[in-house]
């Protein structure tokens, strides 16, 4: 609500009547309790820490900041897409649009091992150094599903795995069981936590 309003700044005063309020769409929420971190809400709700990071924007890159926004945020988080998810119909690989080139690829600040379930290991050429998350490709997938389930564009997904070229039928390039990232590793910028504070506006 306070991120959507920037003219509530503050939740200890009430709402004066007749304020237009911006509505958060719609998400599966989940309510964060003392001491949770966003690796351990992901992992009882089988979601992706960056899918939540994204689906948060007040939440920064390492999600080091979850339990200090619930002071002033609350406690509420989304674990699922606001306003839902797209769902694509049938994919296909003869787009003659031009290759994803845009700069809002995902990064996280840590690298992620390659799943124990890709019995095929990383996807040929994808880098394990440089990745932070990984998807395993099952019987049957094609990379839309890959794509859904990381959140990212056809043209990311081949820019992050070299087995899949840009003039090539996607769905046809991937293995079965393997691994493929779907987001890049990326160092967090060293910051001067002096310099930063908190005031309690009393939420």
């Amino acid at each position: 609500m306070i991120a959507g309003n920037p003219r509530i700044s503050t939740c200890a005063e009430p709402i004066p009547d007749g304020t237009k309020l911006c509505l958060p769409l719609k998400c599966e929420v989940y309510t964060v309790k003392d001491g949770e971190s966003c690796r351990l809400i992901g992992a009882m709700n089988l979601k992706y820490v960056h899918s939540i990071i994204q689906f948060n924007p007040s939440l920064d890159r390492r999600c080091s900041n979850l339990q200090v926004n619930r002071r002033t945020l609350g406690s509420i988080i989304c674990l699922t897409a606001p306003g839902g998810v797209f769902l694509p119909g049938t994919p296909s690989n003869t787009s003659t649009q031009a290759p994803h080139t845009g700069t809002g690829r995902p990064t996280l600040d840590e690298t992620a091992p390659v799943p124990s379930n890709a019995t095929s290991g990383a996807a040929t050429g994808t880098s394990k150094e440089s990745c932070g998350a990984w998807v395993v490709a099952s019987a049957n997938d094609t990379c839309a599903d890959i794509c859904r389930q990381g959140g990212i564009t056809v043209g990311v997904l081949r820019s992050l795995n070299p087995s899949i070229p840009q003039d090539t039928d996607c769905t046809a390039s991937l293995q079965t069981s393997a691994a493929y990232c779907v987001a890049r590793y990326s160092p967090a910028p060293v910051v001067d936590d002096q310099k930063y504070y908190l005031r309690d506006n009393g939420c």
